[in-house]
């Protein structure tokens, strides 16, 4: 994403603070809902980190095509599959689920997240680690 960004505002910088600021919660819910697998109370919490996170990135996307607007650089953020994902019906839909499965099988949340990441790694171009 920041690869292909040519203009990185002070508003970028912050929503970027935000966003590893979400960030920085994903190893402690991970521990957490890791160690008591089949309680509820840590997935939600898991799942609550990862929403937030997503929303941080979503508009950190939204703020980069913002910047960009009438450019290709634009174009190609507004194309990135996980943007396209939380820019949709896809992402409320998708975390309302999963509270309700969680409250029926609590690991479902690290499971659909492992699935999620699989899926990024299938569907991230090529050059997406080349910062140049």
């Amino acid at each position: 994403m920041f690869a292909i960004a040519t203009r990185l505002t002070k508003r970028v910088y912050w929503v970027n603070n935000a966003w590893l600021l979400a960030m920085s919660f994903l190893p402690v819910a991970t521990a957490w809902a890791g160690e008591y697998l089949n309680e509820r109370g840590p997935e939600y919490f898991y799942l609550g980190v990862f929403f937030v996170w997503s929303i941080a990135y979503w508009l950190l996307t939204r703020v980069l095509i913002a910047e960009h607007r009438g450019t290709s650089v634009a174009e190609k953020l507004a194309a990135m599959p996980p943007y396209r994902f939380m820019n949709s019906w896809q992402l409320p839909t998708f975390t309302a689920i999963l509270a309700v499965l969680v409250y029926f099988f609590p690991p479902a949340c690290l499971i659909a997240t492992l699935g999620e990441l699989i899926y990024m790694a299938l569907h991230t171009s090529p050059d997406s680690d080349q910062v140049v």
